[in-house]
Order: structure tokens, then C-alpha cells, then sequence
């Protein structure tokens, strides 16, 4: 995903697997940016979902494994400084994805 090369199951419809293409651009200054997410067919037609519906991210924080100090990806680690994690830590945040704690992993392990 972090070379911008993966594939979406035929399964997804076109409008979700759109803007799952548009959300997962590598360069983050052609990545599509909220307030066109907000516009788009599948949020529009979605946004109205209770939010008892949609799995809170903190649940999926230990379905993912830490990383290993030696096995972290230094690009990876940027991109998340760049979404604001850790941004004024980054000894902090290598620390924290070994620790297998925080949303940072969940976003760690997308971005792998």
C-alpha cells in the first residue's frame, strides 16, 4: 500500500473501491483530501449510518502485533509524522509501535 500498488477485490463496490484508491494515493499531495471525501458518492450515501454501526478504531488496536525496533520502516514512520502522530517524538512513536498500544500501530499496519 505505501508504494501505491495494491489490489481491491472485485467484491467492493465501485464506489467504495473509488474512494478507497483516491484515500490510498502514495504521493499525500494528490491523496484526496477530506472535504472531498465528504462530497463523495459513497459518503453521501453512507454518512447517515448511527455510529453504533461502524467499529470503533481503539477495538482494532489488538488485532495487530507490535513492531520490532529493527523491523520498523523509517518511511512509514514519516508518513505517520506527517498525518500527526508523534510528530514532535519520533523515538517516542517507534516506542509506542513497539508496544503494540495506541491507534498509531492500527494506522502503523495499514500504511505497512
Amino acid at each position: 500500500v505505501k508504494s501505491g500498488i495494491f489490489t481491491i477485490p472485485k467484491f467492493v463496490h465501485p464506489d467504495i473501491a473509488d474512494l478507497i484508491q483516491r484515500m490510498l494515493v502514495a504521493d499525500p499531495a494528490r491523496r484526496i483530501a477530506i472535504k472531498d471525501i465528504k462530497r463523495h458518492p459513497f459518503w453521501l450515501r453512507n454518512s447517515h449510518i448511527p455510529p453504533r454501526r461502524i467499529v470503533p478504531v481503539n477495538d482494532l488496536v489488538g488485532s495487530f502485533t507490535p513492531v520490532k525496533q529493527e523491523d520498523v520502516d523509517e518511511e512509514i514512520v514519516l508518513s505517520l509524522m506527517s498525518l500527526g502522530w508523534g510528530v514532535d517524538d519520533e523515538e517516542g512513536l517507534i516506542q509506542r509501535l513497539g508496544e503494540g498500544k495506541g491507534l498509531e500501530l492500527v494506522y502503523y499496519r495499514i500504511l505497512e
